[in-house]
């Protein structure tokens, strides 16, 4: 769990400090979680801080579900973005997909 965590933490930009402080958990507790078992409310807690399912945080992913971390990281940051920033972000991924450069060559491959 302390693993995805810090991942949660680099993607937001916030400290574990931080994060403990926020869901109001003494320092160092989510390093503990390494060596004994969290109570659900202090997963729950720490899931709805990143806005994750807890299945998220144990580590689980959804069985029909096929989304990636790197999708995952995408929705987390467009969720951040404000009306004109989400916008723009699309704008981008529009353009993106229409080079073929960036084009993954499977998909290339259909719709030929």
């Amino acid at each position: 769990m302390l693993r995805i965590i810090k991942e949660l933490c680099k993607l937001k930009r916030v400290s574990i400090p931080e994060v403990e402080k926020a869901v109001g958990m003494g320092r160092g507790s989510l390093y503990g979680w390494d060596r004994s078992s969290p109570s659900v409310d202090k997963v729950a807690a720490v899931a709805d801080y990143f806005d994750v399912s807890v299945d998220e945080i144990i580590g689980r992913t959804p069985k029909a579900s096929s989304v990636s971390t790197v999708e995952l990281a995408l929705l987390r940051y467009f969720r951040e973005l404000n009306e004109n920033g989400q916008a723009k972000l699309l704008n981008e991924a529009e353009f993106l997909s229409r080079q073929p450069e960036y084009i993954k060559s499977d998909i290339r491959e259909i719709e030929a």
